[in-house]
């Protein structure tokens, strides 16, 4: 019986490789992959506004022909379709000023859940690629694009990794996070953390305790790392790089899931608490210790933090049931900002200002400009695809005159 059962293993094994031998022969997986022509047929017209801005053109674009100055805000948005077997289509976008300019990279089969960017002609995104269909985790995948072209890298020692999130201080300076499964069929994870030199991606840490995991990461310098997850005997952990090794420290009644600081000395991270019911909370570093606060919402918690300065903040979430919430945090108080919108869980947010922000419901993305809400429309490449947006990453770019 157990004969039968490895053998069977074995078959699907081989099925996926073949599988994926015949997609490496395509743009993308294993080489160099050129952008993708955004002249394909989708409902509206979303791709033909780029007068001020072409990223074929020229790798970073600013020398465009001076003209007055002009704001830019670009939103690289990464995701894969939900609810589609198996995965195909992984992809990376660039929305413009609010709306969805072009495709940059795409791929199959691949789900893509992180992104990270130091300017428009250096963004990286990680995730995983191969079984990630079908078994709990893949071969861990990242992709860069320098605006022209996007390259993916399959670590093939990155066996059964599935990448969570990444963050840098340079180009040369990245890390991703996530877990590694110990086994193919019903996987038993640890956490797992890969660092990315300006040369090559190397393993950092793998946890030696099984159950873990990690969600978010955040770097205030190459020696000064954070990031977050489960912990192996349940709760969270934060652990701690200090440029020779890591330190865990480990919160049974939490559940912390992203990380973000203005500097070394503010730093957030957010989450739930389920000591007694479960209810958002929001960690607090001021360079000497860590304090909580627990926000008064009955039941829910809170998937992501990002900000502008120590005075700028914003955190997203959900509560019961299925309602999205957010708050920003003015360097004195969180003050819930009032958002009225069904969402699932998974949010993201990136925000400019108060008035400029960018987040999802765990799928569609959004912008806020503080007094309403406009849903961005993201063209699909098949009508029964429902691309679903997991992670973003924005820089704004100012064209003409004064950038000259």
């Amino acid at each position: 019986m157990r004969a039968k059962y490895i053998v069977t293993n074995y078959l699907i094994i081989l099925y996926y490789l073949v599988l994926w031998s015949c997609n490496s022969s395509q743009p993308g997986i294993g080489g160099k992959h050129n952008p993708i022509n955004d002249n394909y047929s989708v409902p509206g017209d979303y791709l033909n506004n780029r007068a001020a801005y072409d990223f074929n053109n020229s790798k970073d674009n600013h020398d465009q022909p001076a003209q007055d100055s002009l704001i830019n805000y670009f939103v690289y948005v990464t995701g894969y379709p939900e609810d589609q077997y198996p995965v195909w289509d992984c992809r990376i976008g660039v929305v413009r000023n609010n709306q969805y300019w072009k495709t940059i990279y795409q791929d199959s089969p691949c789900y893509l859940r992180g992104i990270w960017g130091t300017s428009t002609y250096d963004v990286t995104a990680v995730g995983e690629s191969l079984f990630g269909g079908m078994f709990e985790n893949g071969i861990g995948l990242t992709v860069h694009y320098n605006g022209e072209d996007s390259i993916s890298y399959i670590k093939r020692n990155y066996t059964l990794v599935e990448f969570q999130d990444l963050w840098g201080t340079a180009s040369n300076d990245i890390w991703a996070v996530g877990e590694r499964s110990l086994q193919i069929i019903y996987p038993t994870t640890v956490y797992y953390i890969a660092h990315y030199d300006g040369r090559a991606w190397r393993e950092s840490i793998v946890g030696s305790d099984s159950q873990s995991s990690l969600s978010g990461v955040w770097a205030a310098a190459p020696d000064n790392v954070y990031a977050v997850g489960g912990a192996a005997q349940g709760g969270a952990m934060i652990m701690h790089y200090d440029g020779v090794m890591w330190e865990e420290s480990d919160y049974k009644d939490y559940n912390l899931y992203s990380v973000w600081g203005a500097d070394e000395n503010n730093i957030f991270i957010v989450g739930a608490d389920n000591a007694n019911i479960t209810k958002p909370i929001i960690m607090y570093y001021n360079g000497s210790i860590w304090s909580t606060e627990v926000l008064n919402v009955p039941y829910g918690q809170l998937d992501n933090v990002s900000g502008v300065s120590s005075d700028d903040v914003y955190a997203i979430g959900g509560y019961s049931p299925s309602s999205i919430i957010m708050y920003h945090y003015d360097g004195n108080e969180w003050n819930n900002m009032n958002i009225h919108l069904v969402g699932k869980a998974y949010t993201r947010i990136w925000a400019y200002s108060i008035s400029n922000i960018y987040f999802t419901d765990g799928c569609n993305l959004y912008h806020y400009d503080g007094n309403s809400i406009e849903q961005i429309e993201i063209p699909v490449l098949r009508p029964e695809e429902n691309f679903c947006v997991k992670d973003m990453w924005g820089i704004e770019v100012t064209v003409g005159a004064e950038a000259q």
